[in-house]
């Protein structure tokens, strides 16, 4: 680099050294020895100072596209508040809509329980200890493994239980927008809420416990002191339940619902849950205890007519085949199983999903949850047309 410049071809020379003269008409370098660089054709760089931004291209805003029928239901129901008589066949649409989860979901809990529950009843008839079905031995008490398996049992019972209704929820919710969820989504949308699920429960079944315990002891109390003392026990007991029992049950149970559907698809707590609960549920409490109460009465008879029907099915095996008590004993079986999966499909499945419809409605005449919903409908709608484009 020094050597080249010294030849002075660039305008460039050491300190002390003799300058070449320059050409004539050209322009004598600038102090310090550095001289211009040559023009290679670039524009002039502009003068210093904030140039003027550039004008944006005025491009037109998107228009948004307006709410059409397809977003007002675009899934198993209208999204707008709901009519009575919903409660009643939307779950029957739900139950349609998604088999996998509010049919399957529940049947798969709920036959994981009774296959623990039935184990355990096996530990507890093998228990020489308990000697149950022993006619010649005395009970010398229980063993340690009776005791673990009973306690997984009803722990599994409880959990099946409240993970059977919840379930239900998250795809309720999807088939109000049309969507199907799979059963290993939905067990992934409960199973992180579990705890809240089960402190939710706890603190709902806490005062109604502490109230059946005081009823015992009212009892045990009126009944040591005398007969009159006894009698006054009873009229006590009937006077909790009927004015203090079953209106708290009542009002747990309403609350319950809604405060579950907080926990699931809010993701809330459970203080910030059953505050949602107090937020929602008034003005709409007495409706939905008439919503339960019709949908129990059609839940339990459909069961009593079931649980008749299979009863009389089972003995016909044994009057086709004359196998005599296998026979019946095999009837028994498989109609007691059938029973079960009715009572899984209605109290689970058709209450859960009327439960998730309880909550559904209610933010949708308080909050506008309806919408919402239309908006992401129509935006899914139009998201999937471009992609298809």
């Amino acid at each position: 680099m020094t050597d080249s410049n010294t030849s002075g071809n660039d305008g460039w020379a050491m300190p002390g050294a003799e300058v070449p003269p320059l050409p004539q008409g050209t322009p004598p370098p600038p102090a310090g020895g550095y001289s211009p660089a040559p023009n290679q054709g670039y524009a002039p760089p502009p003068a210093p100072g904030y140039a003027p931004p550039p004008v944006p291209h005025s491009a037109p805003a998107p228009q948004q596209p307006s709410l059409t029928y397809r977003s007002w239901q675009p899934g198993i129901v209208a999204l707008r508040p709901l009519p009575f008589g919903d409660f009643i066949t939307v779950p029957f649409k739900a139950m349609r809509f998604n088999r996998s989860v509010i049919i399957g979901g529940p049947l798969l809990l709920f036959t994981v329980s009774a296959l623990l529950t039935a184990f355990a009843i096996w530990v507890a008839a093998n228990d020489s200890k308990l000697s149950l079905f022993s006619s010649y031995e005395s009970l010398q008490g229980i063993s340690t493994s009776t005791v673990i398996a009973g306690i997984v049992a009803l722990v599994s019972w409880v959990v099946s239980d409240i993970l059977a209704t919840s379930i239900v929820y998250p795809a309720v919710a999807q088939a109000m927008l049309g969507e199907r969820i799979t059963l290993s989504a939905a067990i992934k949308a409960i199973l992180p809420r579990i705890g809240h699920l089960l402190l939710l429960a706890f603190v709902a079944a806490l005062p109604m416990l502490i109230v059946l315990a005081l009823s015992f002891w009212i009892l045990i109390g009126a009944s040591s002191s005398s007969d009159s003392g006894a009698g006054a026990g009873v009229l006590g007991i009937v006077v909790l339940f009927l004015f203090v029992l079953i209106p708290f049950a009542l009002v747990v149970s309403v609350y319950s619902i809604v405060a579950r559907g907080a926990i699931i698809l809010e993701r809330a707590g459970v203080i910030r849950a059953i505050k949602r609960a107090i937020r929602l549920v008034p003005g709409r409490f007495w409706w939905s205890v008439l919503i339960m109460l019709v949908v129990g009465l059609i839940v339990g008879a459909v069961q009593q007519a079931f649980g008749f029907v299979t009863q009389i099915a089972a003995f016909i095996p044994m009057g086709v085949t004359s196998g005599g008590d296998a026979a019946l004993a095999i009837g028994l079986i498989v109609a007691y199983i059938f029973q079960l999966i009715a009572t899984c499909v209605t109290q689970y499945s058709f209450f859960g999903s009327t439960h998730a419809l309880i909550y559904l409605d209610m933010r949708m005449r308080k909050e506008g949850l309806a919408f919402d919903l239309a908006k992401a409908a129509e935006a899914r709608h139009w998201a999937s047309q471009s992609f298809v484009a």
